[in-house]
């Protein structure tokens, strides 16, 4: 890990000099390749917050990707406070469980993210794969992404359920807020459970002897009669004994849940030091944390 140099500054390419509007302007260049103005940036941020889910359906991915990267930017740099979720917001979460569970590899090792909500995210996991992980290979995968997203690391358009990778080719795979948006385009897994269970199975086919998986995600009204009549907290709690009990099924040992880690964490993100000591645990029991490891061969 790069000592003095902060995570916005290490993904972003942003040094501490450089702060608001200015900061906002050099980072999105930085994601996207494209000039953005304080005009368009104001105007974007305004439309994210205002616009429906309605109206985020019948735009492009390129303005939804659009949208969703200068709002969060804008609140790590302006607003100083993060809502919208990303790899690079859910830092601290995959840095956490590497610090208490994992093993990072020596720099020559791949790491694939499942599912992708932008390419604010896709970016981060570039650098986060190298550096929390020591993997020099990222691959991003999903079944639709922007212009922007498809230009970094290693993109392929592909579906979770059906990994286009051989067999225990990765050494890491990350999940990201994926269970609760999951789509299965062959119509084969229609409840939640399938779906993981599916999930799990391409994981562990893919990852290599001590592979390792890293999952953070919420589970709000999941598609899945047997779950959806359950309270809050009683559903990730059903959701990460139904995780640990595939996951066994799969193979895979040294399954650990984990406290999340306070999700307002710009000043962290900006923080050359990265101390994660300064993070607080909390729990709203809608977000769910694992680690787990294949075992060696």
């Amino acid at each position: 890990m790069p000592k003095n140099i902060s995570i916005a500054e290490a993904v972003l390419g942003v040094p501490p000099s450089v702060k608001g509007y200015k900061a906002v302007i050099q980072a999105y260049q930085t994601v996207t390749g494209q000039a953005i103005s304080v005009g368009q940036i104001k105007k974007a941020n305004r439309t994210y917050e205002q616009c429906t889910d309605r109206q985020r359906i019948e735009m492009s991915i390129n303005e939804i990707d659009r949208l969703v990267t200068v709002s969060g930017l804008h609140q790590i740099f302006i607003e100083r406070e993060l809502q919208n979720s990303s790899v690079l917001a859910d830092w601290p979460t995959y840095a956490q469980l590497m610090k208490h569970y994992g093993r990072p590899a020596d720099g020559s090792a791949s790491a694939l993210l499942l599912g992708c909500q932008s390419s604010l995210s896709a970016k981060a996991f570039t650098v986060l794969a190298q550096e929390e992980y020591g993997a020099n290979r990222p691959y991003i995968i999903d079944l639709e992404a922007s212009d922007y997203t498809r230009r970094i690391g290693n993109f392929v358009l592909a579906d979770a359920l059906s990994l286009p990778f051989r067999s225990e080719s990765m050494d890491f795979v990350q999940t990201d807020q994926l269970f609760h948006r999951f789509y299965d385009p062959s119509g084969q897994y229609r409840t939640l459970g399938q779906k993981t269970e599916r999930l799990f199975s391409e994981a562990a086919r893919v990852l290599a002897p001590g592979g390792q998986l890293l999952l953070r995600e919420i589970t709000p009204n999941p598609n899945d009669p047997a779950l959806a009549r359950l309270p809050c907290q009683e559903l990730t709690a059903a959701m990460a004994r139904m995780a640990g009990t595939q996951l066994t099924k799969e193979g895979f040992s040294d399954i650990n849940a984990a406290m999340p880690v306070d999700p307002v964490v710009p000043d962290f993100l900006l923080d050359p030091s990265r101390d994660l000591s300064a993070l607080q645990g909390y729990d709203t029991g809608q977000v769910m944390m694992l680690y787990a490891r294949k075992p060696e061969a």
